[in-house]
């Protein structure tokens, strides 16, 4: 039967946490909350204790186990860490992210990755875990609490006890925890890869591979969406349209994940809409100008830069994931509609490239084009 400690996760009670550590170093596994979910954890040099949080998850010696650390200071024993490495660590925690990196000497084989000679490192930005580390003096071994054949892992005190009360030495209730596991980032290459896309932020981590953060036109370049799809959709006749590789956004990282992915997928057609309005004042500036030889080019280009952005905002707001208006749809209605059309969105793009090759589209966007282009075209008296 496991023991169950409610330590406050903010300001954890010191006599417990002595408690729970002492349980560790007697070989003890514990379930405990993080920044993330709940996790187990046991001693850095107990392989029977490893052993068991492997068969609670029901895993085997190539998945990856975690070494929990305070803060970067002990990295070096234990992991290979090059400059590049150590600014990305360092930009990057304490947070909900767990970084695969090449395992020194120091770390016993029974931790490592079989093939790779690999470990998880990983700094949590939650008191109560600090506490433990900073009582237990040295990294903690981990792994996410998730059980067998389940997606999600466990978050709620209660609930662990009840099914790992002859599993577990300890359950650690401090309060309930999100859903979503940490997320996972791979740094033994050239560049980061994610492998597992959890609670952390991803973006930072991808915007140098596939973002914005680029003057480089060729980097943003989609093969279907930049160069395929415009090219059958001219050919067949249809509305000339495409995309390049989007912005890589986490919507988990959102404080209210359903409700604030409604800003952040606004802000593309909101910005079609300003420069849509830019254009139109400079349509009306042209118009105005006295008669010179930049007047009628500047205007001829307002008109063309005032169809492109109306178009490309209302296309963007069709209710269709994933364009902008499929995640505004998803944030405004009701959880189990809302769930129903999030399914949609791997076969948003094969929807959108049947209505583009067809005449459906068209008809879909006239109305909403010429209404728009008329309300600018009569704000700015063009």
């Amino acid at each position: 039967m496991s023991q169950f400690f409610a330590i406050n996760p903010v300001n954890p009670q010191p006599r417990l946490i002595k408690q729970a550590v002492a349980l560790i170093r007697e070989g003890g596994v514990i379930a405990y909350p993080t920044d993330s979910c709940y996790a187990l954890g046991c001693h850095l040099g107990d392989k029977e204790a490893v052993a068991r949080i492997r068969q609670i998850r029901g895993v085997d010696d190539k998945h990856h186990m975690t070494m929990v650390f305070c803060g970067l200071s002990e990295l070096a024993l234990y992991a290979r860490v090059d400059n590049a490495q150590f600014r990305l660590l360092k930009n990057n925690t304490p947070g909900s992210y767990t970084f695969i990196l090449d395992a020194t000497k120091k770390i016993p084989k029974y931790l490592q990755h079989p093939k790779r000679n690999t470990i998880g490192v990983r700094v949590p930005d939650f008191p109560l875990v600090l506490a433990l580390l900073k009582e237990l003096g040295e990294p903690l071994i981990s792994s996410t609490l998730i059980l067998p054949n389940e997606e999600l892992a466990m978050n709620d005190a209660e609930q662990i006890r009840d099914a790992l009360q002859h599993k577990v030495d300890l359950v650690i209730d401090g309060g309930a925890t999100g859903l979503e596991p940490t997320t996972v980032i791979d740094l033994t290459g050239s560049v980061p890869v994610p492998i597992r896309i959890g609670k952390g932020d991803v973006s930072p981590f991808l915007l140098g591979q596939q973002g914005r953060i680029s003057l480089n036109p060729v980097r943003h370049i989609d093969p279907v969406g930049t160069v395929l799809l415009p090219l059958l959709t001219l050919w067949m006749g249809g509305i000339l349209f495409g995309w390049a590789k989007p912005v890589p956004v986490n919507f988990s990282a959102l404080n209210r994940p359903k409700q604030d992915m409604l800003w952040v997928a606004l802000a593309g057609p909101a910005a079609n809409l300003f420069m849509a309005l830019l254009w139109g004042a400079l349509a009306k500036l042209a118009v105005t100008l006295p008669e010179s030889y930049f007047a009628e080019p500047l205007f001829e280009m307002a008109k063309i830069g005032i169809r492109i952005n109306v178009v490309l905002m209302v296309l963007n707001m069709l209710p269709l994931p994933p364009l902008d208006g499929g995640r505004v749809a998803v944030s405004l209605l009701p959880y189990r509609q809302a769930s129903v059309l999030a399914k949609v969105e791997p076969y948003g793009m094969f929807i959108l490239i049947f209505l583009a090759i067809s005449p459906v589209l068209g008809w879909i966007l006239m109305s909403p084009i010429s209404g728009l282009l008329h309300l600018i075209n009569t704000l700015f008296g063009l």
